[in-house]
């Protein structure tokens, strides 16, 4: 019996990735933990996090290239300026050019308020003023590196995780909860940072809510599912190409 058509891209032990059939963008890919019954990510063996995170990091190169985002990420970004707090016993020690004006260098430097719950050698995590739930925090590393996370050098990005899995389970201990949301954007400000999230609540069951599909970055990412794909056939053919795509890396 021939198999059946799929829009997975890729799949090994630890992980699942495929095409969403109801996408809110192009492209709209959806990763999942492989033979794991609803684990957090956040409550993996640090090494099967690292090598989950790498793997992500890798195909996202792979999307990069396939869907050009590299130039509408350039097209869309803009400056925000956000102010923090901070007490006078942390260590401001920014790993740049002391006049660097970004948002994340003047507050690691703790030019402006901030409210900084966790720092190490090269990154620091504060919450955010303008948060959507208690506890959003946002984690920068010391240098100013790009916003595109999956586009840093390995020894960087490998860091940003260590220190993204460290502030993740302190929230997650600090709240009482099962799990913290992760999020990549980058879009405001063009400096490498992690948001994470405290997830209040289960989240179990479709609530019916819908995004809907954007042909552009409308300004923030929605976990929600969009519509349903019309032409499955073409994600189908999308997903063999990036298939393809990925074994010749």
């Amino acid at each position: 019996m021939a198999d059946q058509p799929t829009t997975s891209i890729y799949h090994d032990d630890h992980l699942t990735i495929t095409l969403s059939t109801q996408p809110t963008t192009p492209g709209h890919t959806l990763a999942h933990l492989t033979n794991t019954t609803k684990t957090p990510l956040f409550s993996l063996p640090k090494p099967t996090y690292i090598q989950t995170l790498l793997k992500l990091r890798t195909i996202s190169t792979t999307l990069n290239k396939y869907h050009r985002l590299t130039s509408i990420r350039n097209t869309i970004l803009t400056a925000s300026n956000l102010p923090s707090t901070d007490p006078a016993t942390y260590d401001y020690t920014f790993h740049g050019p002391a006049g660097d004006t970004n948002l994340f260098a003047r507050i690691i430097r703790g030019e402006l308020p901030q409210w900084r719950i966790w720092e190490d050698e090269h990154h620091v995590a504060f919450l955010t003023p303008f948060p959507n739930t208690p506890g959003f925090t946002v984690l920068v590393p010391r240098a100013h590196l790009s916003s595109d996370i999956f586009a840093l050098e390995e020894g960087a990005f490998e860091r940003l995780m260590r220190a993204a899995y460290c502030v993740g389970r302190v929230l997650v201990q600090a709240f009482g909860l099962e799990t913290c949301g992760m999020v990549f954007e980058g879009f405001e400000i063009d400096y490498a940072h992690v948001k994470l999230i405290p997830v209040r609540g289960d989240g179990d069951g479709d609530s019916g809510e819908r995004e809907v599909f954007h042909e552009t970055y409308p300004g923030y990412v929605s976990s929600l599912p969009g519509p349903s794909v019309e032409d499955r056939g073409e994600l189908v053919r999308m997903a063999g190409e990036i298939r393809r795509l990925i074994a010749e890396e």
